[in-house]
């Protein structure tokens, strides 16, 4: 059986060249590539740029290294992310999404396999970079880049890793053992702070090399998350009711890592450019990038031509539609009451991130930018029509012509917003001592929702909005602001874990609508949820298939650990 070790690492660089010239059509220009022998590769400075992009075509390949159907964010990573209250299924046919989003997984689900196998794939890739690509002789400044964005995506999928599984193998080299064993949480992320404070340190503001590649400050925003995940997890003590020595954060100084978070947020606010474009809904459609990108700090990028790859918008996200007509999804992913009621109806955040089917509608649209978009018709009075509206999908007839199939999307997914370094930076002061600047933070995400694009601010409905959301706690109202703000974008699992939260989130989920509240009208969807749920689903299980080829790979508390 081939797994991560005997299937990815022994991959030659030849192999990892097939793979690369997959990548996402903005990350390098779309020419055909004669084959390159693993010695080739690595002494030119365009075979340097190539191999780069097969650590950037992680993110959303369709397939990595034969395996998967888009199984990181192209599709996968998102099911595995959404654990929490804002999301309930509904009507799931295939059993493989069925099983993440009930929380009913275990070590042989696929989604959980191959999104270990991919990242892995992803830090192989990044390691014959980072071992090779410094003795090609070409110019000094972009060979650093390349070898500092390879440390980047490398802290990045090993971040991810360790928000999944916890402890995990730490091949540094490529082609590492088939038989290393997972290391201490201190380990890992000593790992993953290594390379993105390089990359913090030395990468340049903006990427002027590739359209869409990472920069200084998307480093400066995973450390961040990282630093903010860390010291939250030590002060609410997330995982010691397990019983288990794996997974501890006993190690980490919380004092010390708010106060680097501070810092690194301050200096993202102040000096990285970014800002929190307006309106809001630009950050979620195909058709407004060149906005996009004056919020959004690192993106999965996605379309046609080249290797086509895409967001599975139908699988996912959007409201409920007619693929092929309107650009509906199929309606598996839907709202949950928990996550209305966080709303005012005074924030036009709620109205986009919430919002009735698209049904059979193919005359009422709005165009922007020069495309089309169906819109959603009004809300039943049941609420059997209740979508997620956050992310969606232009005239598929439109969309037809440019190539692009009716069931994906040419959306590029936000991983990194400013937004969020605004609410991570306003916890970090709140933690470090001042509550009245965190307030004025919070404050000014708000003010989005409720400014016009002209710049004006409706005061009214600010101060409505203040006022509802108001909490003496600093902490719940921000982790509040924090979903309303950032809901399905893959955030409130890992929240709700940081902060020792799930539990409680979990067991608090109605599944009777008995109120007859059409928010509510999916309520009873969250029961499999409840009942499949457990403490010890903070961490995803190691897969079955890995640990049957490596002995040495230990399996997470609660699941099965004989082989």
């Amino acid at each position: 059986m081939k797994t991560f070790y005997s299937k990815a690492l022994k991959y030659t660089a030849a192999l990892l060249l097939c793979t690369a010239t997959a990548g996402c059509t903005s990350f390098l220009d779309e020419k055909t590539y004669s084959f390159v022998s693993g010695d080739d590769l690595y002494t030119t400075a365009a075979n340097a740029e190539l191999a780069l992009t097969g650590v950037y075509d992680i993110l959303n390949a369709g397939a990595i290294q034969g395996t998967g159907n888009q199984p990181l964010w192209g599709r996968g990573m998102h099911y595995l992310m959404m654990l929490g209250d804002e999301i309930a299924p509904n009507g799931i046919s295939d059993p493989h999404h069925q099983i993440i989003a009930s929380c009913g997984y275990n070590e042989e689900a696929d989604f959980v396999s191959m999104a270990w196998f991919g990242l892995f794939v992803g830090i192989d890739r990044a390691n014959h970079i980072i071992q090779k690509v410094p003795a090609i002789d070409m110019d000094p400044k972009r060979r650093d880049e390349i070898v500092n964005e390879a440390k980047l995506l490398r802290g990045l999928y090993r971040l991810y890793q360790a928000w999944l599984w916890g402890e995990v193998p730490l091949p540094n080299t490529p082609n590492s053992s088939a038989e290393a064993p997972r290391e201490p949480l201190d380990k890992v992320y000593a790992c993953i702070e290594e390379d993105l404070d390089k990359a913090y340190k030395e990468l340049p503001d903006r990427n002027s090399n590739v359209n869409g590649r990472v920069n200084k400050w998307t480093a400066g925003g995973y450390l961040l998350k990282m630093y903010t995940y860390l010291a939250s997890c030590k002060e609410n003590r997330v995982g010691q009711e397990l019983g288990s020595p794996t997974n501890s954060f006993d190690w980490v100084d919380a004092e010390a890592c708010w106060k680097k978070a501070a810092a690194i947020a301050e200096d993202i606010y102040a000096h990285s450019g970014y800002k929190l474009i307006k309106p809001y809904h630009y950050n979620f459609l195909a058709d407004t990038k060149s906005s996009q990108k004056e919020e959004c700090m690192m993106v999965v990028q996605t379309g046609a031509g080249g290797s086509n790859e895409y967001f599975l918008f139908a699988y996912w996200a959007g409201p409920q539609g007619n693929v092929g007509t309107n650009g509906g999804g199929y309606g598996w992913i839907r709202p949950t009451g928990e996550l209305s009621d966080k709303y005012v109806t005074e924030d036009s955040r709620m109205g986009w991130n919430l919002c009735g089917s698209l049904g059979n509608n193919v005359t009422d649209y709005t165009t922007i930018n020069g495309a089309k978009y169906f819109s959603p018709v009004a809300l039943y009075a049941s609420g059997a029509n209740l979508c997620h509206g956050k992310f969606r999908q232009s005239d598929p007839a439109a969309r037809t012509s440019q190539g692009i199939p009716t069931w994906a999307s040419n959306i590029d997914f936000p991983m990194l917003r400013f937004a969020d370094i605004v609410l991570l930076y306003a916890e970090a002061l709140y933690k470090t001592g001042d509550e009245s600047l965190a307030r004025e933070l919070v404050e000014e995400v708000r003010k989005r929702a409720c400014t016009d694009t002209d710049g004006k601010l409706d005061e009214s409905a600010l101060n409505a909005m203040n006022s509802a959301y108001y909490k003496t706690d600093f902490m719940e109202e921000l982790l509040d602001e924090r979903s309303r703000e950032l809901c399905v974008e893959g955030w409130r699992r890992i929240d709700l874990i940081r902060t020792g939260k799930m539990t409680e989130v979990i067991g608090n989920m109605k599944t009777v609508n008995d109120a007859g509240n059409k928010y509510y009208y999916f309520a009873p969807q969250m029961e499999p949820i409840k009942n499949n749920y457990k403490p010890y689903k903070i961490w995803m299980p190691v897969p079955k298939r890995e640990r049957e080829v490596n002995k040495n790979l230990s399996q997470n508390p609660g699941y099965t650990q004989t082989i």
